[in-house]
C-alpha cells in the first residue's frame, strides 16, 4: 500500500513516515530521519533548558535514536498531524519518563543525528530566555530551522545554476516591500546588470522561496491540503511576528 494513494498530493516526507506504520518501510524511516536531522537543534536546545551541555546532548541521541528506531511514531495522534506538533510531544514525554539509567544508555557511541555539538552550545547560550513560555521558544526554533533549510536550499539551487553571486546580493533583501533607489542602483552596478533585473530576479527569488517554504511545510504534514498548509504558514508567521515584534 503506497504512503500516499489520493493523488491530488505528493507523497511529502509525513506521509511517507506514516508509511512506518504499516511495515519496516526503509524509505518511510529514511524520510523520518531527515526530518529529525532538519529539527535537531529545537529538541537539543529544549533539552539544554534544565541539563547540562553533555547531558543535553545524550539525551537528544536518545531521544533521536528511539523515535527512529523505536517506532514511537506508532504512538502519535493521527488527529494532531503535524510534525511539530508530535516532534515536542514526544520530547516532553521522553523527558518525563528520563531516569538515571537512561544516561547510560544515551552514551552509548551511537549517534542519531550529526551535529556539532560546541556550536549548538554557543547559539544557545546567546539566545534570549522567555521561561514563563518555553514552548514559544520551542516554536521559534523550529520555524528559523525551517527557514534556513529553504535558504539553504535555494542557495544550492542558484549556486548550481552559476548564479551564486546574484543569489548573494539579494539574499538579505528578500522580505520587505520595494527596495530603495540607492539600493536597487548598488545592487545593479554590483551585479552588473539593470536596475529593473535587479527587481525582476528578485522576485524570481521571492517566489522560489516561497515555494521551498511551502513544500518544506506540506513535508511536515500528514495531510497537506490547502486548508491545512495555509493554517500551518499562518500560524509560524505569528511565531516569527511574536519574536520580531
Amino acid at each position: 500500500m503506497k504512503p500516499n494513494a489520493n493523488p491530488a498530493f505528493p507523497a511529502t516526507r509525513w506521509t511517507r513516515v506514516a508509511a512506518s506504520q504499516r511495515d519496516d518501510d526503509p524509505e518511510a524511516r529514511a524520510a523520518l530521519s531527515d526530518l529529525c536531522g532538519l529539527y535537531w537543534y529545537p529538541v537539543y536546545a529544549e533539552i539544554r533548558r534544565s541539563r547540562s551541555k553533555e547531558d543535553a546532548e545524550d539525551l537528544a541521541q536518545s531521544f533521536f535514536l528511539r523515535i527512529i528506531e523505536k517506532r514511537v511514531f506508532d504512538a502519535a495522534d493521527q488527529a494532531r498531524g503535524k510534525f511539530r506538533s508530535f516532534l515536542l510531544a514526544s520530547l516532553q514525554h521522553f523527558l518525563h519518563n528520563a531516569h538515571r539509567h537512561d544516561m547510560a544508555e544515551c552514551r552509548a557511541p551511537q549517534r542519531a543525528i550529526a551535529f556539532d555539538a560546541m556550536a549548538a552550545d554557543e547559539r544557545y547560550l546567546t539566545e534570549p530566555r522567555d521561561e514563563r513560555n518555553p514552548e514559544h521558544l520551542f516554536d521559534r526554533r523550529y520555524v528559523t530551522a525551517l527557514l534556513d533549510a529553504a535558504m539553504t536550499e535555494l542557495r544550492e539551487e542558484w549556486t548550481e545554476s552559476g548564479q551564486f553571486a546574484v543569489f548573494e546580493a539579494l539574499a538579505a533583501h528578500l522580505s520587505g516591500g520595494e527596495l530603495e533607489k540607492t539600493t536597487r542602483t548598488d545592487l545593479a552596478t554590483r551585479l552588473g546588470i539593470s536596475v529593473s533585473e535587479v527587481k525582476a530576479r528578485r522576485e524570481t527569488l521571492r517566489r522560489r522561496l516561497d515555494a521551498i517554504i511551502t513544500r518544506r511545510i506540506e513535508d511536515t504534514l500528514r495531510h497537506p491540503s490547502e486548508s491545512e498548509v495555509k493554517a500551518e504558514r499562518d500560524a509560524l508567521l505569528k511565531v516569527v511576528m511574536r519574536f520580531s515584534a
